[in-house]
């Protein structure tokens, strides 16, 4: 849970991103609504392989490499350029994230929780990553105001990075808690 927070706290709305890449002139404002169709597209196309992949590499791995995901997406929507290629990257890389993240960390839950309390541990596990992503999203938001956009997702691009180490660490005593006899 506590991976989970500090992995949502990092975690900004698509919608910004998907403003700071109308921002760079890559898309006309009539096609912002379907921005939320291809990252939706993109996550029921990779959600079962990432399932599987899951399943068979470990739930962790694909985790992170589902925040590494988000991380890449946060770099390339502040590069110096827009255009077609930046906001379907960016489209790819937050479909590619929730699909190895959603699905995934209820598993890694249901595999840390026993049986009679797995409805609330999942439910408490949604909980926090929404919260945690609401709180991320205001924060941002105030950055954005401070700062100005590219800035304000480098900024959280660092802070992911950090937190994605400590995630690391946290998620292997897990592992090992998970191991344990």
């Amino acid at each position: 849970m506590l991976t989970a927070g500090l992995l949502g706290l990092l975690t900004i709305g698509d919608g910004f991103i998907y403003l700071i890449l109308h921002d760079r002139g890559s898309f006309s404002v009539q096609y912002f609504p379907l921005l939320y169709v291809g990252t939706n597209v993109v996550f029921l196309l990779f959600a079962i392989p990432l399932g599987k992949l899951a399943d068979r590499w470990g739930r962790i791995p694909v985790f992170l490499g589902g925040h590494l995901a988000l991380l890449a997406c946060y770099v390339l929507a502040a590069l110096p350029f827009g255009g077609l290629g930046s906001t379907i990257g960016c489209l790819l890389l937050l479909g590619v994230f929730y699909a190895a993240t959603d699905g995934v960390l209820a598993a890694m839950v249901s595999r840390l929780t026993r049986a009679e309390n797995l409805a609330t541990a999942l439910g408490t596990a949604q909980t926090v990553v929404a919260l945690s992503r609401m709180a991320a999203t205001a924060g941002f938001g105030v950055l954005w105001y401070l700062v100005g956009p590219v800035t304000a997702v480098l900024c959280v691009a660092g802070l992911l990075t950090a937190a994605l180490a400590a995630g690391t660490v946290l998620l292997g005593g897990a592992r090992r808690w998970a191991a344990a006899p």
